[in-house]
């Protein structure tokens, strides 16, 4: 509490108060005090700031007894101009954007560990203010406080109290003559629609189950009108906002929206058809490409809330995506390629079960529009594209590998690497190294692509990657080329480059070789090595860049396991004494050591033998006779 006892100097001096009485000011009435200083914006700003913290010390029932109805009447309804062109409420918050944008947050933050979640119905008319002022930061954090608090009031209230509340505060939203409290609406509604199907689910059962019922699919049906209604509103910024939120709202139509359950029973999803999907194809078709290229981006969610049923989702979705990959606007298209494998992921064709030859069609048209956002003219789209191309790999190989489906990958995304390889876009380039190794990531083992496959179309562009010009390009292959070691072997001009690149000017590019050598020696063999690769190793031991010699320390370990104790013992240990005994620099040998206890420390299974052990000790008891204290 000393921030709030003792403020700082400038923000005393603007409180109309003698000093010696702030020791015994309450943080309530320092709070009123700080907040009354209308001639010094920075006072009040510290003290929204501390709005929280004041609330977390008077208690929660101080806090909805006393400070919410002085922040309601002194800065909500105090600067309330009485216009009609404001919030819901009818008038114009007078206050700065930045008090406001603190209060917004600031509530969020009182719940629920300070107020109780069904006790925290008092914040919303606030909230429900800030939601329509005109700034645009304050009503995003307005609706992100609102979208907290609903889902935590008390779905089982006898008198229903919180659901009549909710629903007249979207409606006073939804029908303001301000477009900027039907942007938060949009905002709100998907939360608000799964708040009220979750109170219904509840309330099946009982006496009065029928009528609650009957009353929730009312309010639902009158949600998804006040939806409709926002969608089709004459202001563009209303419609883009609903577009923004169309995916949530599909999948609380749905049910789906917790994430938890993706299962989708008929009946929602007759709904969805009814009520949602005639919105979505008037969003994907809207003559402002703002509000397109944020409806085609929820085409995933959309398949999502559709079951994942591939018939539903070739009928209703496919033709979304078709227009969009198509837009004559790349904006649509970008947004839509960043989105693409969460799209396609959701749409159905792909299933446990096995594929049709129907969804085998629409798949295949799926990646021939995926194609289509790799060779686009626009770099940002297809930098964009190409960060999906791991995942929509990924995707084909959850097919089989049996049917004409497995060559969707060889068919669609292969031919188009090479020249993304040479595109004159460095950051398509750099995403495109970084996707590539994704796509061996040993961590899905099931789905994986065959050796041969990297071999004949990723080897090729791995040696174009590590001769790039850009030591970004090269250091996402570096850094994950460990992923592929056990193909090294038949990449004999990958080698060759990576022991060129130990040389290289960037010390971020010598690290990443310093992590790659042990796996090297792993796939080469020893000899090689011994012959090609300790001369490189000793080098990087000794590098001026500390990162670039701890990678060598913390390859230590692998190298160990790799060429055993004996020939650690034959062909290392007697280079790293000799570096220690004719080495100037203190750092030289704190590494020296290092690498000593790496090999220790990191032996799970015990390949440290006896002679080698007598050696690696005799070193560390050496250590403790140098000059110098850091050794």
């Amino acid at each position: 509490m000393s921030s709030i006892t003792t403020p700082s100097l400038t923000v005393a001096r603007a409180i109309p108060l003698p000093p010696e009485s702030f020791s015994s000011l309450s943080p309530m009435d320092l709070f009123v005090s700080q907040v009354s200083c209308q001639d010094s914006l920075e006072t009040r700003v510290d003290a929204m700031k501390k709005l929280s913290v004041v609330a977390y010390a008077i208690g929660t029932d101080e806090t909805l007894g006393r400070l919410i109805p002085f922040v309601s009447a002194n800065i909500i309804n105090g600067g309330d101009t009485g216009g009609s062109s404001g919030s819901s409420g009818g008038g114009v918050i007078e206050e700065e954007d930045e008090i406001l944008l603190l209060l917004a947050e600031q509530l969020g933050l009182l719940v629920p560990n300070l107020i109780p979640g069904p006790s925290a119905l008092p914040l919303l008319p606030l909230l429900e203010k800030l939601g329509g002022v005109e700034e645009t930061v304050v009503r995003e954090r307005a609706v992100t406080s609102m979208n907290k608090i609903i889902p935590m009031l008390n779905p089982n209230s006898a008198d229903g109290t919180e659901v009549l509340f909710l629903c007249a505060m979207a409606k006073r939203l939804s029908g303001s003559d301000w477009f900027t409290a039907k942007v938060s609406a949009a905002g709100i509604l998907p939360t608000l629609y799964s708040f009220i199907d979750g109170t219904a689910q509840n309330k099946k059962a009982g006496e009065a189950g029928g009528e609650v019922q009957t009353s929730s699919s009312t309010i639902g049906r009158e949600i998804r009108v006040l939806y409709k209604e926002l969608s089709e509103d004459d202001t563009p910024m209303v419609r883009r906002s609903a577009a923004r939120h169309l995916g949530a709202f599909a999948e609380s139509v749905a049910g789906v929206s917790d994430g938890k359950d993706t299962t989708v029973v008929q009946q929602k999803i007759s709904l969805v058809m009814e009520d949602v999907v005639p919105i979505f194809h008037a969003l994907s078709r809207d003559e402002a490409d703002s509000v397109r290229l944020l409806a085609v981006a929820s085409a995933g969610s959309m398949g999502k809330s559709l079951g994942c049923d591939a018939g539903l989702s070739a009928d209703q979705v496919l033709p979304v995506i078709r227009a969009g990959c198509a837009d004559l606007s790349w904006r649509v298209r970008h947004n839509l390629a960043k989105e693409y494998a969460k799209v396609a992921s959701n749409l159905g064709f792909v299933s446990s079960q096995g594929i049709n030859g129907t969804a085998s069609a629409h798949l295949t048209e799926v990646f021939y529009n995926f194609s289509g956002l790799l060779q686009d003219a626009e770099a940002e789209v297809r930098g964009s594209a190409v960060s999906n191309v791991a995942d929509m790999t990924h995707l084909q190989l959850q097919v089989g590998a049996s049917g004409p489906q497995s060559d969707l990958f060889l068919s669609h995304i292969a031919p188009t690497l090479q020249s993304l390889a040479t595109d004159p876009v460095m950051e398509v380039r750099s995403r495109l190294a970084q996707a590539l190794m994704d796509c061996c990531d040993t961590e899905k083992r099931d789905h994986q692509l065959a050796d041969d496959i990297i071999l004949s179309v990723f080897k090729p562009l791995l040696e174009g990657f590590l001769n790039d010009e850009f030591a970004e390009v090269q250091l996402h292959i570096l850094s994950k080329l460990s992923r592929v070691s056990h193909l090294l072997s038949r990449m004999e001009m990958v080698v060759n480059t990576i022991l060129q690149m130990s040389k290289a000017p960037n010390w971020r590019v010598r690290e990443a070789v310093g992590h790659i050598l042990p796996h090297l020696a792993e796939a080469m063999e020893i000899a090689f090595f011994e012959t090609h690769l300790l001369e490189p190793w000793l080098r990087l031991l000794l590098d001026q860049v500390a990162h670039v010699r701890i990678a060598c320390v913390s390859g230590m370990p692998r190298l160990l396991s790799v060429a055993g104790s004996t020939w650690m013992q034959r062909m290392i240990v007697p280079h790293y004494r000799q570096i220690y005994d004719e080495s100037s620099s203190y750092l030289t040998r704190i590494t020296i050591l290092r690498c000593y206890c790496a090999v220790v420390e990191e032996d799970p299974t015990g390949d440290v033998g006896p002679e080698l052990l007598e050696e690696i000790v005799t070193s560390l008891l050496k250590g403790l006779d140098d000059r110098v204290p850091n050794v």
